[in-house]
């Protein structure tokens, strides 16, 4: 049988193959990495194997995920399921809601990251920036309910509280407590905190306060002002004689323009003087031509004259009920 590659075919592929084989080596291993890195990206998580500790009970805009021995980041949506030593991170303008087996509530605000150590032994918040509010009730006076929230600053300790927390870049950590008692641990320095106390700090020094603390529902807040906006849009369109959608409407708001189509019939002819009251027994009312002067254009005749404008249209926003009425993203 006749061979299909010659003996000096074969000697000059060997020849490339020698020469080239560096190269051959490189992109065969990229292409393994690339592969085995994109089927780990998209791969879907099983929860069989990690502990549920809770789920996401509301999102506004992005919220992300990243589980614990990986670096890659994935968004999350309304009801996922979080499991133990998750980060969550909230990116501008996005908030969300964790809610815990336990019934913890935890709200994160825009631009926050927590770590989420949470089990029956051991329950523990690495806050590392941002804002968040957590609502904590237990009953328990077994320190194993206690809830542990550590950060750069210091942490404080807390078994049935709602409290406040925010810490930005470069910054301590400042605490609102708005319900039941707190302990705070900054440096060496040991704080009680009572309902309505705020530890802040002025330079390196904390400083107690007593100020009204209040925690605000995030679902009401970003619908009162989603509303807000829409109806500032929707004021400014009518200023600029627009609709919602940006068409120019055909009448539009405030004074006519010089150009507007008048009838003929709505332009009065004479103009009526009442005389005053102190004089109207002996002099009455009196009528006189005016031809001269320009007369002064009543709106209403004139609108009512002109073709009417297509209804505006109005923008609602959806609504999905849940322990929380959420917003829908659209």
């Amino acid at each position: 049988m006749r061979p299909l590659l010659t003996k000096t075919q074969q000697k000059s592929i060997l020849g490339w193959m020698k020469e080239w084989r560096v190269a051959i080596i490189l992109v065969s291993n990229s292409i393994i990495f690339l592969t085995l890195f994109y089927f780990d990206v998209n791969k879907s998580t099983d929860f069989g194997s990690r502990e549920i500790i809770g789920d996401i009970n509301f999102k506004y805009n992005t919220v992300k995920r990243k589980f614990e021995h990986q670096v890659v980041w994935s968004d999350l949506d309304m009801n996922s399921i979080i499991s133990l030593r998750d980060s969550i991170l909230t990116e501008a303008n996005s908030n969300a809601v964790i809610h815990l087996k336990d019934g913890t509530e935890i709200h994160l605000e825009p631009e926050s990251m927590v770590i989420l150590d949470i089990s029956d032994a051991l329950k523990r918040i690495e806050f590392s920036n941002g804002s968040m509010n957590i609502l904590k009730k237990n009953n328990s006076d077994s320190d194993e309910d206690a809830l542990t929230i550590r950060t750069d600053s210091g942490s404080i300790e807390f078994k049935n509280a709602d409290v406040k927390l925010s810490k930005l870049v470069n910054q301590n950590l400042n605490i609102g407590v708005a319900r039941g008692d707190v302990k705070a641990t900054i440096g060496d320095e040991e704080y009680n905190l009572k309902e309505n106390d705020n530890l802040n700090f002025e330079g390196n020094t904390a400083k107690i306060t007593s100020k009204k603390v209040s925690i605000l529902n995030p679902v009401q807040t970003i619908r009162t002002k989603e509303l807000a906006s829409l109806k500032s849009l929707e004021n400014q369109m009518q200023v600029t004689g627009q609709n919602l959608d940006g068409q120019k409407s055909e009448v539009p708001n405030g004074n006519l323009q010089s150009n507007a189509s008048i009838p003929s019939n709505a332009i009065p002819t004479t103009t009526t003087i009442s005389a005053p009251a102190a004089n109207a027994a002996s002099s009455g009312s009196k009528s006189i031509a005016n031809t001269n002067t320009k007369p002064v254009l009543n709106a209403t005749p004139a609108l009512n004259t002109l073709p009417s404008s297509e209804p505006k249209k109005v923008k609602t926003l959806n609504v999905r009920k849940g322990k929380y009425d959420a917003l829908d993203e659209r």
